[in-house]
């Protein structure tokens, strides 16, 4: 049975920056794409894989979705769910994410 992805409130504003901010940048409009489909793309394989992460604590893993930018993530296996804790920009401090 596949799991459930949910979007932290916090997450989603995380996942929101980065791309608002690449938009003000020279960046160019294919890699947001990319970074967009390949975030789809990551959510679909938690969905199959919720191990998939590296373990950074106990129940929390790490997932690459591009070269940078990161998945935080909560496995809950009682109710079969992913609880996607922050969407993580490398330029970012450590803590940021763990105090979602």
């Amino acid at each position: 049975m596949k799991y459930s992805v949910n979007w932290k409130d916090v997450s989603l504003v995380d996942y929101g920056d980065v791309v608002s901010f690449l938009m003000t940048t020279d960046c160019p409009w294919s890699f947001i794409d990319r970074l967009e489909q390949e975030t789809k793309y990551t959510e679909s394989l938690l969905q199959d894989f919720p191990y998939i992460g590296a373990p950074i604590f106990t129940d929390i893993h790490k997932i690459n979705v591009l070269e940078g930018y990161s998945i935080i993530y909560k496995v809950d296996e009682v109710n079969q769910s992913i609880f996607i804790l922050c969407f993580w920009d490398s330029r970012k401090t450590k803590g940021d994410c763990y105090n979602a």
